[in-house]
Formats: structure tokens, sequence, C-alpha cells
């Protein structure tokens, strides 16, 4: 080319430049990795993980005290706060003392997702994800601890829930009772409920704990046991609270006999009231002012129609009659207690039986506090959160590769653009320059030789 460069003269410019040109190339790189990662990223990567929840009963998203299992109470502000400030990091309490929940929290950058699934076996299984912004985390490392520190949230709360939870909680209702009867059964709630919590651990894959533990309560309080307390309580008269029974003793009765006597006035009213209803329609129905055209059968029948409408009479009669057998019955059994109170060997048998009752309690104690233990033990080795994989999946931004090879690319463009801008054209001068001046020499060499052939051509034409 006259005028221009050729490709080969342009490559030429540039490799004179070349360590600049690297240099540039490599600073650029560095700038846009450190940009990405550092800003870029940061602002548009998301952190996930996916994980299972795993523990005894966790297919049925209730926890062990038979509350609901809500995915959103993970990443709650307070379950937020708990984690920021340590309390299931009892190792390293200031882990994530620099992560911004509330910001998080507040501007939804935090989810949390939850996926049932129905197994080959009919099974259920819970599977959640956690997604959260990258900006809010230090690192890839400090994310991941995080994360799952709030997938096992409900798995620190199943260790809570048992470690707090009162298994002889039927016990105090025994504690409080004023008769023998609730006193008994308060006793027997507590068998039954304990039998049907160790039924939920053999539902739950643990049968070897669930059979010794039904098995233990069997002989606690058994039918014939129940039978042989109840025969005592009535063969002695047995009061839980004597006090109590002594000074109540006197109204009872009193109140029951006003009671009887207002029933019987009533009865006396009542029967008088039915007499006097049955003469009318007795008179009413007297054949001779009746219809005289019916038969006496017909009219018999009309007559046994019209007092069955005075049944009423008798049946609240027969109701208060039985009533007012009832609270004699009570009265009775008010003064028979009250009598074998005052007998000398009372106070020491009744001792002996509260002793048996007692031992009952202590039986059902033991054995609440044994299911505890064994509840608490099976719950801790089998509670986990189970991850689909032990990296962080990332979401968003740019790869450092990616960003290596753009920032490689537009340094290297840009300083061969910057050599091309500055080198070029003087190289375009010089080269033109060199051009010129190999021109005039051609030019004076051309003169000269005309010159010479002029000079010889006149020195011929002398001679």
């Amino acid at each position: 080319m006259e005028n221009g460069l050729t490709l080969g003269e342009i490559f030429k410019v540039i490799l004179k430049r070349v360590w600049w040109v690297l240099g540039a190339t490599v600073l650029c790189m560095v700038v846009m990795v450190l940009v990405m990662e550092l800003w870029y990223n940061k602002n548009a990567q998301y952190y996930s993980i996916g994980y299972e929840l795993v523990y005894p009963g966790s297919s049925n998203g209730k926890y062990p005290d038979g509350s609901d299992l809500f995915a959103e109470e993970c990443i709650s502000i307070g379950n937020l706060n708990d984690i920021k400030n340590g309390k299931y990091s009892s190792d390293n309490p200031a882990e994530f003392a620099g992560v911004n929940v509330e910001a998080m929290h507040e501007n939804d950058e935090l989810t949390i997702t939850e996926k049932v699934v129905k197994t080959e076996d009919g099974n259920i299984k819970r599977q959640y994800t956690l997604t959260a912004n990258a900006k809010y985390f230090s690192d890839a490392a400090q994310a991941r601890a995080f994360l799952r520190a709030v997938a096992e949230y409900p798995v620190s709360r199943v260790n809570y829930i048992l470690a707090n939870r009162d298994y002889g909680k039927r016990l105090p209702v025994y504690d409080s009772a004023d008769e023998y009867s609730d006193a008994i059964n308060a006793l027997l709630s507590q068998k039954y409920y304990l039998e049907e919590e160790y039924r939920k651990l053999g539902e739950y894959g643990f049968a070897e704990e669930s059979e010794t533990g039904i098995a233990a309560l069997h002989n606690i309080l058994t039918e014939t046991q129940q039978k042989d307390l109840n025969a005592q309580i009535m063969a002695n008269r047995y009061v839980l609270n004597v006090g109590r029974f002594k000074e109540t003793a006197d109204e009872e009765t009193a109140s029951l006999r006003k009671k009887i006597s207002d029933n019987e006035k009533i009865i006396a009213l009542l029967r008088e009231a039915k007499r006097g209803e049955t003469a009318a329609l007795a008179e009413q129905y007297d054949p001779a002012v009746y219809n005289k055209t019916l038969t006496v059968n017909a009219i018999g029948a009309k007559v046994a129609g019209a007092i069955s409408d005075t049944d009423p009479y008798d049946t609240e009669i027969a109701r208060l009659i039985v009533e007012n057998g009832e609270m004699q019955n009570r009265i009775d059994d008010i003064t028979e207690t009250l009598a074998a109170i005052e007998k000398e060997d009372y106070a020491e048998l009744k001792q002996e039986f509260d002793v048996r009752m007692d031992a009952f309690r202590t039986s059902l104690q033991e054995a609440a506090n044994t299911l505890k233990a064994v509840s608490l033990k099976i719950y801790s080795d089998n509670s986990r959160a189970v991850y689909a994989s032990n990296k962080l999946e990332i979401q968003g931004g740019v790869f450092w590769a990616v960003s290596l090879i753009s920032g490689a690319l537009a340094g290297l463009i840009l300083s061969v653009a910057v050599v091309c801008i500055i080198d070029l054209p003087k190289y375009k001068r010089k080269k033109l320059t060199a051009v010129t001046e190999q021109s005039g020499k051609t030019v004076k060499g051309k003169n000269f030789n005309a010159s010479e052939q002029m000079q010889e051509a006149a020195a011929d034409k002398s001679e």
C-alpha cells in the first residue's frame, strides 16, 4: 500500500509494545475479576442449599408435642436473630455477628420453599430449599454455615421440646384431687398417656423401645389392683380429705334434707293436680251428658285417651321420688362415713392406703422419666438435616473464569487500541519521510546522467 499500512506493519508496531500490552491486559484481568467478585457478584449472586429434615415423625410435618412445623418459622426474624447471636453456635457465638439479618428479612432476600414428595413405599418426604443473597456474607463459607444453621433450626427445636417436655403432665391432677375416684382416674390417665407415647415410638420404627415400655406400664395399676382399691374405699369409707369432709358434712346434709322436703311438697301438689284433672275428665265423658249416639265402648275409649294426658304428672312424680332416694342415700353415706372416721384404726388404715396410692404415683413418675430419657436418645440420634450437597449452589452473577477472560479481552483490545492510536501515526510519518528521501535521491541521479549525455553529444559534433 503506497499511502497505508499493511497488516504485517501494524503487528510490527504492536509487537514493539508487547510488554506494555501484556501488562495492561493483566491489569484489566485483575480489575475485572475484583469488580465482579467484590461488587457485582455480591449483589447479583444468590446462594442456595437443598436439604431434607429427618426425625421420628417428621413425615407428618409436626413436632413431638403435636404442634405444626411451618417452614417460614425457620426464617422468622426471631430465629434469625437467635442464630446471629450465637444461640445455636456455642463453639463460635460471634460467627454470624456481621450478618445483617434485619435487612435480609426486610428485603425478602432469604427465602425457603417446601416440597412434599411421596416415595415408592408410600412414605412422605419433605424437601426444603433455602436461598439467600450473597451480599450479606463475607464469603461462601460463612454463607454455608449460616444457611445450615437456619436449616437445622427445626432439629434444635425438636430437641428443645423434648428436653422441656413434661411426661408426667397428668400427675398434678392426682396431687390436687379431692376424691379418691378422681385420684385413681388421674393415675389411669397418666398410664394411658405414657402407653400412647410408647406406641408412637413403635410407629416411628422403634419397636423394641415401644414394647419394653408398654410391658413395664402393664404392671402398674392393673385392673385387679383398681378393683381392690375401690373395694377398700367402699368397705372402709376412706375419704381423701378428711378435714374438708368434716367441715362440709353438716352443711351438705342440711341442704339435702331441705331439698327432699321441697320435693315431697311438690309431689303432693302434683298428685292433687292429677286427681282434680282426672275427675274433670271423667265428668266430661259421662255418658249421660256426652253424645248419646255413641256406644258405651266408644265412650270408654275416649275417656281412656283423655286420662292418658295426665301421664306427665306420673313421670315428674317418679323422677322426684328417685331423686329423693338418691339424696337420702347420700345422707346415709355421710352419716356412716362420719362414724367410720371416728373409729380408732381409721387414720392408720387410711395412711397405709394413701402410701399404696402414692406408690402408684411414684411408679408412674419413674415411668415418665424413663420415657423422657428414651425419647431424648432416640430423637437425638435420629434427628438431622440431610443435605443434597456439601457445597452451596450459586445462582446469578458471573463466574470468575468468565470475568478473567472478559478482562483479558477488554485489556488486550484497549491496550492495542491505545498503541495503535499513539504509535501508528508516528510510524506512518517515519515511513513517509523515508519514502520522500528515497524519491529525491532517484531524481538527482536521473538529472546527472542527462547532463553527461549532452556533453558527450557536443564533443562529437566538434570533431
